[in-house]
């Protein structure tokens, strides 16, 4: 017969092993359950913004209305789908991109922004396409691969970019080996520059990558780009807050849809050079 002190104890060791899953239960943290990494300011949706002005990593299907598409935002919806999660895209203005993420009124901001230390110190950017100078000639002439084949030829450019800079540099060059230099024609437009090479008034136009991919897209044929004269001297990055939980499932999506080749698939819908996607490099313009 169990005396009333045994009892009392095995009634207290009853409760007290009870208890014990009660307070492991306690200390646990709930299960995730809206779809998508933990990080997302709405659960269930990546939130992405972009100022789509440049065509064709970002713009207007009407023009100037309409869905917002290219490169950038078809590259935002890639990751979505590999999330599980829905792709919200909101236009944004420029000088409002990266201060956003601190605002939380975006996720992800992908708008051909180069990698930059001033923007690195604000944010977690993931590089994911080179980026650099393209000339862009008739249709057939692609055989002037490098900047000394313009040589004693005229080349069609943006007045006062930094493109005619370029060729500046490269006439030293051609100096420095006895060749003739090229003639520089200045525009004040980077469409009338391309309409010199169109009407046979210019052998080339120079522009950066993204610009001559876009004129070439809009020529109906008549031009193309020419890829390999200049090495990329600056990187595209995309831009999360800084040291957030989202920086590393946004660097493993981005590698998964490379080794898809879903990535290069997007660069050849957008006339893009799929050779210039780079998840590694480097580089790093100072402002």
């Amino acid at each position: 017969m169990m005396t009333p002190l045994k009892r009392n104890a095995l009634i207290l060791m009853t409760l007290a092993s009870l208890a014990l899953p009660l307070a492991g239960c306690a200390g646990t943290a709930p299960e995730q359950t809206e779809s998508g990494p933990q990080g997302l300011i709405q659960p269930g949706f990546l939130t992405t913004c972009t100022y789509p002005e440049y065509h064709p990593m970002e713009y207007f299907e009407g023009g100037t209305g309409g869905e917002i598409v290219g490169f950038d935002v078809d590259l935002a919806r890639a990751v979505g789908d590999s999330w599980g999660v829905q792709t919200k895209v909101v236009n944004t203005a420029f000088d409002g991109l990266i201060p956003g993420l601190d605002a939380q009124r975006c996720d992800l901001v992908i708008s051909g922004l180069s990698v930059s230390d001033a923007r690195r110190e604000v944010a977690d950017a993931v590089p994911y396409m080179l980026t650099g100078y393209d000339f862009g000639v008739q249709s057939g002439e692609k055989s002037l691969e490098n900047p000394e084949d313009y040589s004693g030829r005229t080349v069609a450019v943006l007045a006062g970019s930094r493109m005619v800079a370029k060729l500046k540099t490269v006439n030293e060059q051609l100096a420095s080996e006895g060749k003739p230099l090229i003639k520089i024609d200045e525009y004040p437009g980077t469409p009338l520059a391309a309409g010199a090479v169109i009407s046979g008034k210019a052998d080339a136009v120079i522009d950066t990558d993204i610009a001559i991919a876009s004129l070439v897209s809009k020529s109906n044929g008549t031009l193309e780009a020419v890829t390999s004269a200049f090495k990329p001297d600056e990187v595209f990055g995309a831009y999360l807050r800084k040291d957030g939980t989202l920086t590393g499932a946004f660097k493993d999506a981005l590698k998964e849809l490379q080794e898809k080749g879903t990535l290069a698939a997007l660069a050849d819908r957008y006339g893009l050079d799929p050779n210039k996607i780079d998840l590694s490099s480097n580089l790093s313009s100072k402002q």
